[in-house]
C-alpha cells in the first residue's frame, strides 16, 4: 500500500463506526503505516475480527497494534501471522488481549517471538475463557514455550484447534502439552510438525489424544518418532472414527510400525488423506498399509513417496484403491515401481473422474508404463500437475502422453526433467499447451533432457502465450545463445519467479542477461573458448548474483585481461564448493588473483587446477 492510499483507508475507517471485519493481510504494511492504522480504529469499540498477516509489522508496530486493541472485548478473532514483532512486540501485544475474555481465535505464526514471547502470550490466554483456535507456528518457543502454553490452556474446555508446527519443541515441551491435551474432548485439530518430540515425548501426546473421539486432523511430520511410539498410537487411532486427516510423514516407522498403525485406522472409514512419504515402510509395511485401505472409500490423497515399495507393493495398494473414484491426489515417487506398477496405477487413475495430482519420479515406469499411464489420463480434464522425472521414458513416452497434456484444461506443473525427450519431445509439450483456451500453467521442468536451442526457441514462443507461467527450469541442456536470445527476450517482456539455465552452452552477454534475470548455482562453461567480451558481462553480473556453488571452466585459454575478470567474480562468491580450471594458463599475471580468490571460499570442497601452469610462486 502506498501512503496516499493508507491515508484514504484510515479515513475511511475514521467515519465507518458500524466496521466488525477489518482485513488488512498481505499489503505489505509497515510500522509508520500500521501507525496510522491503528490510530483510525482506535476508537471502534464493536471491532470482532483484525487481520494484519503477512506485512512488515515489527516491535515498534506492535506498539500501535497493542494501542488499538485497547477496549476490544468484542474481538473474536486477531490475526497478526508472518510478521516480526518480535518478544516484546508479543509482550505489548499480549497486555492489551489480556483484558478480551471473549476472544476465540489467536494467530501468531512465523514472528520471532521465542520462548520469552511465547510465555508472554500464554498470559494472556489463560485469561481467555472461549478461546477455541491457537496458532503459533515457527517460532521457535522450545519446551518452554511448550510448558507456558500447557499451564495457560490447562483449564480451557472450548479449545478445537492447536498449531504449533516447527517450533523445537522436544521430549520435556511435548511431555506437558500431552498432558494438558488429555482433557480437550472437543479438540479437532492437532499440528505438531517439525518438532524433534521422539518416541518418548510423543507417546504422551498419544496417551493425551486417546479418549479424545473428535479429532479429525493430526500432523506429526518429522517429529523423529520409530516404530517404538506406534503401540500407544495404534491404540490411541482405535476409536478416531471422524479422523479425515493423517499426516505422518519422515519419520523412521519401518515395516513394524506400518503395522501397528494399519491396525489403528483398520476401523476409520472417515480417512481422506493418508501422508506416510518417507517412512522407510519396504513392500512389507507397504502391504500392510494396502491391506486397510480398500475400505477408506473417500480417500483424497494418498502419499507413500519414497519407501521402497517396489513393485509388489505398489500393485497391493493400487489394487486396494483401485475403485475409490474420490482420490484427487496420488503421490508414489522414489519406489522403483516399473512399467508393472505404472500400469496399476494406471488402472487406479481410469477408475478416478476428477483426478488432479500424479507424482511418479524416479520409478523407472520406461515407455511401456507412460503408454499406460496415458491412456488412463487421456479424459482427465481436471488433471494439475504431472510429475514423470527421471523415468526414462524418452521420445515415444511423451507421445503417448501427448492427447492428456492437450485434453487437460488445468494443467499447473509438468515435470519432465531427465527424461531424454530431446527437442521433439519438448514440441509435443509446447504443442499441447498452446491449444489451451485459457492457460493455467505455472511451472514447466525440462531439466536434463538434451533440448537444444531449438527446444529453448519453442519454449520461448510457449512464454509468450502462457502469461500464467511463474517458473522454467532448463538446466543441464544443450542450449547455446540462440536458445538464450529467444529466452531473454521474452523474460524482458515480463518477469518470471524462477528460471533455471544452469549447465547449458551460454557465454557472453546472453548469459549475463540470464545471471542478472535469476541466480545460479552451477557455471558450466567448458571448452567454450570465451573471449574478454563474453567473460566481461558475466563477471559483472556475477559479482551482483553472489550463488555460485560449483564452477567448471576447463579448456577455455583464459587471457589475462579474462581472468582477472573471473576472479574478482569468484572472490565473493564466497559459497563456492567446487571448481575446476585445468587447461587454463593461471602462470599469466593475474592468476594470482585466481588463487588468491579461493581463501574466501571457507565451504571449498573440491579443486581441480591440472594443466595450469601452475609455478612455484602459485603453489
Amino acid at each position: 500500500m502506498t501512503q496516499r492510499v493508507i491515508e484514504a483507508l484510515c479515513e475511511g475507517i475514521t467515519h465507518k463506526k458500524e466496521l466488525r471485519t477489518v482485513d488488512l493481510g498481505e499489503n505489505q504494511i509497515d510500522d509508520s503505516m500500521i501507525a496510522k492504522i491503528g490510530a483510525a480504529l482506535r476508537t471502534h469499540v464493536r471491532l470482532h475480527m483484525l487481520f494484519l498477516d503477512n506485512n512488515r509489522i515489527t516491535e515498534s508496530g506492535a506498539a500501535s497494534v497493542a494501542d488499538c486493541l485497547k477496549n476490544k472485548q468484542d474481538l473474536r478473532v486477531f490475526n497478526i501471522d508472518y510478521n516480526h514483532i518480535g518478544v516484546n512486540g508479543a509482550a505489548k501485544v499480549s497486555e492489551q488481549l489480556k483484558n478480551n475474555y471473549g476472544l476465540s481465535k489467536l494467530y501468531c505464526d512465523a514472528n520471532v517471538i521465542g520462548e520469552e514471547g511465547c510465555e508472554k502470550l500464554a498470559e494472556c490466554m489463560e485469561m481467555m475463557d472461549s478461546l477455541k483456535k491457537v496458532c503459533i507456528e515457527n517460532n521457535n518457543i522450545g519446551d518452554r514455550g511448550a510448558i507456558a502454553l500447557s499451564k495457560a490452556l490447562e483449564d480451557n474446555d472450548t479449545l478445537l484447534s492447536l498449531h504449533l508446527e516447527n517450533n523445537n519443541i522436544s521430549r520435556e515441551g511435548a511431555y506437558t502439552l500431552g498432558e494438558m491435551i488429555s482433557n480437550k474432548y472437543k479438540l479437532s485439530k492437532l499440528n505438531l510438525n517439525l518438532n524433534p518430540i521422539g518416541d518418548e515425548g510423543f507417546s504422551r501426546i498419544a496417551r493425551g489424544i486417546q479418549d479424545i473421539e473428535t479429532l479429525r486432523i493430526i500432523t506429526l511430520a518429522s517429529t523423529n518418532i520409530t516404530h517404538s511410539s506406534m503401540p500407544v498410537l495404534s491404540q490411541s487411532l482405535a476409536n478416531k472414527r471422524f479422523l479425515t486427516k493423517l499426516l505422518i510423514d519422515n519419520n523412521k516407522l519401518g515395516p513394524e510400525g506400518a503395522k501397528l498403525l494399519a491396525k489403528g485406522l483398520s476401523a476409520n472409514e472417515t480417512l481422506t488423506n493418508l501422508h506416510l512419504a518417507n517412512c522407510q515402510l519396504g513392500e512389507e509395511g507397504t502391504l500392510d498399509i494396502a491391506g486397510i485401505l480398500q475400505n477408506k472409500k473417500n480417500l483424497l490423497v494418498l502419499d507413500m513417496t519414497n519407501n521402497k515399495t517396489g513393485v509388489n507393493g505398489c500393485i497391493s495398494v493400487c489394487k486396494a484403491i483401485q475403485h475409490h473414484t474420490t482420490l484427487r491426489e496420488l503421490y508414489f515417487s522414489n519406489n522403483m515401481i516399473g512399467p508393472d506398477g505404472a500400469r496399476h496405477v494406471a488402472k487406479v487413475l481410469e477408475s478416478t473422474k476428477y483426478i488432479q495430482e500424479v507424482w511418479l519420479s524416479n520409478n523407472g515406469v520406461f515407455p511401456d508404463g507412460a503408454a499406460a499411464l496415458g491412456k488412463a489420463l487421456q479424459d482427465k480434464k481436471y488433471l494439475e500437475v504431472l510429475c514423470l522425472k527421471r523415468n526414462d521414458i524418452g521420445l515415444s513416452g511423451v507421445k503417448e502422453l501427448q492427447a492428456a497434456l492437450t485434453n487437460s484444461k488445468t494443467v499447473r506443473i509438468l515435470d519432465f526433467a531427465g527424461n531424454h525427450i530431446g527437442d521433439e519431445g519438448v514440441k509435443i509439450i509446447v504443442q499441447a499447451l498452446c491449444n489451451k483456451q485459457k492457460q493455467q500453467l505455472q511451472t514447466l521442468i525440462v531439466a536434463d533432457n538434451k533440448v537444444t536451442s531449438v527446444g529453448a526457441q519453442m519454449i520461448a514462443q510457449l512464454m509468450e502465450q502462457c502469461a500464467t507461467l511463474q517458473e522454467l527450469q532448463l538446466q543441464n541442456n544443450e542450449i547455446d545463445n540462440t536458445g538464450g536470445t529467444a529466452l531473454v527476450n521474452q523474460i524482458k517482456k515480463r518477469k518470471i519467479a524462477k528460471l533455471d539455465c544452469d549447465n547449458n552452452h551460454l557465454t557472453g552477454q546472453i548469459l549475463a542477461d540470464l545471471l542478472q534475470m535469476t541466480p545460479i548455482q552451477k557455471l558450466h562453461l567448458v571448452k567454450s573458448t570465451l573471449s574478454d567480451a563474453q567473460v566481461q558481462p558475466m563477471a559483472n553480473s556475477l559479482i551482483k548474483m553472489r550463488d555460485l556453488k560449483q564452477v567448471y571452466m576447463s579448456h577455455n585459454n583464459l587471457s589475462n585481461n579474462a581472468l582477472g575478470m573471473l576472479a574478482d567474480a569468484l572472490a565473493v562468491n564466497v559459497k563456492i564448493e567446487e571448481i575446476s580450471m585445468t587447461h587454463n594458463d593461471l602462470s599469466l599475471p593475474n592468476g594470482v588473483k585466481v588463487i588468491r580468490a579461493l581463501k574466501n571460499m571457507t565451504g571449498l570442497k573440491k579443486l581441480s587446477l591440472n594443466s595450469c601452469t601452475l609455478d612455484q610462486e602459485l603453489l
